[in-house]
């Protein structure tokens, strides 16, 4: 019996060593158990960290896009805004270059002004243009008081022969050489 006892005590022992392997077995899983439980945790929170990123990243592009947009439309705007300004000034100058030539005081350059832009409704040439064939009748020498008859006639002579500003100007100067 001492055999038998002795056998089932080794049995027993071997037993518990090999309970005592797997036992350690076990702990070492449930540790790269818990370590892959915290990378994946981790992990998650990394996701989820950029999934708010690229939930921002998409807010600025809207914001970035909009921004863009409303740059595009005030760009335009501006250039709107620009032509009549340029327009303006263009007529300023021209009204002024006439006034050079004409040598008129303020209140006569004040009703050729408005009879460059009333006359302007009237042929369809832009008071800059009138104003620049204004200042070549000028320096032909046409007086003051017969500017206006003049101009009306050289605007009406240019429309019905579809002759530019310099076109009609240098015609009239022709004929002033030859008839005046």
């Amino acid at each position: 019996m001492d055999l038998q006892f002795g056998l089932g005590l080794k049995l027993a022992l071997g037993g518990f060593d090999k309970l005592k392997t797997q036992q350690e077995r076990l702990e070492k899983l449930g540790k790269i158990a818990k370590l892959s439980t915290d990378k994946m945790d981790k992990l998650t929170k990394s996701i989820n960290k950029l999934n708010r990123l690229d939930i921002k990243v998409g807010l600025a592009r809207e914001k970035l896009q909009a921004f863009k947009n409303d740059l595009g439309k005030n760009i335009a705007k501006m250039g709107a805004l620009a032509v009549p300004v340029k327009l303006a000034g263009d007529y300023e100058s021209a009204l002024a270059d006439f006034n050079n030539a004409a040598k008129l005081d303020s209140s006569g350059l004040k009703e050729m002004n408005e009879y460059f832009l009333k006359l302007s409704n009237q042929v369809n040439i832009s008071s800059t243009k009138l104003a620049n064939l204004g200042q070549n009748i000028a320096k032909m020498g046409v007086p003051k008081d017969d500017l206006k008859d003049y101009l009306n006639t050289a605007s009406k002579l240019q429309m019905a022969l579809g002759f530019s500003t310099d076109e009609t100007s240098q015609m009239l100067s022709t004929l002033n050489t030859h008839f005046l």
